[in-house]
């Protein structure tokens, strides 16, 4: 196989039968060269984990989801289930296939539901969709998919229960946002320790986690949580 020869401005983990430590901050340009497959990612953590569904003959949406999942757990301010997201698939044969998972409104949502309120656009229950991305990652997953599905948001759910460093762009996204962290109570108890504080490098341990991507995905999408 032709080795793979990618420029990249991610955190990148190279796949040639053995471990290359090839990390770099997303901040500098990397070249890395490649037999098997190249998993990137704008966290090391991440880009290790969808190698490791790779290593262990999984398909590259195998390593998708589960870098998905893993970015939705420590980039929680851009990512995760709440949210949605596109795959774009090429096949060894050339055919490609585009997954649409973006969010999509309520049905009871209608044109006036706002009354003119900027506020209720912005913040409130009626500013939320219904998220899309985790319905996404199961249907591809079903499609093409090789590993068991526990076997990839369990990466994802240790760190969330076990806790992780943020990163500064976490932090500084948490910083720009406190006001709103701090008068809701859910955020307030996950993401602040000490009282209203937020450390640029302490442990953020996520109590709540993936545990309902390893039921029924209709129950996330439809049911009550």
């Amino acid at each position: 196989m032709d080795n793979y020869r990618i420029s990249l401005q991610f955190a990148t983990a190279a796949y040639s039968g053995s471990w290359q430590s090839g990390w770099s901050s997303p901040s500098k340009d990397m070249k890395v060269v490649a037999s098997h497959g190249v998993v990137a990612t704008d966290d090391e953590r991440c880009s290790r984990i969808g190698l490791d569904a790779l290593r262990e003959g999984g398909h590259a949406v195998d390593a998708s989801v589960a870098a998905s999942l893993c970015l939705g757990v420590v980039g929680l301010a851009s990512s995760g289930m709440g949210g949605g997201s596109f795959m774009m698939i090429l096949l060894a044969n050339g055919e490609a296939q585009a997954f649409d998972m973006r969010e999509t409104a309520p049905m009871k949502a209608s044109e006036d539901m706002y009354a003119g309120n900027a506020t209720k656009k912005a913040k409130g229950a009626l500013s939320i969709a219904v998220p899309g991305e985790l319905a996404g990652l199961h249907r591809a997953w079903r499609k093409y998919g090789r590993l068991p599905w526990k076997r990839l948001v369990k990466p994802a759910e240790q760190l969330a229960f076990k806790g992780f460093k943020i990163s500064p762009y976490l932090h500084m996204q948490m910083v720009k946002t406190e006001s709103g962290i701090l008068a809701d109570k859910g955020l307030r108890d996950l993401l602040t320790s000490n009282g209203p504080t937020f450390a640029t490098r302490r442990y953020l341990p996520q109590q709540e986690t993936s545990t309902h991507t390893q039921n029924d995905i209709k129950t996330w999408q439809r049911g009550l949580l």
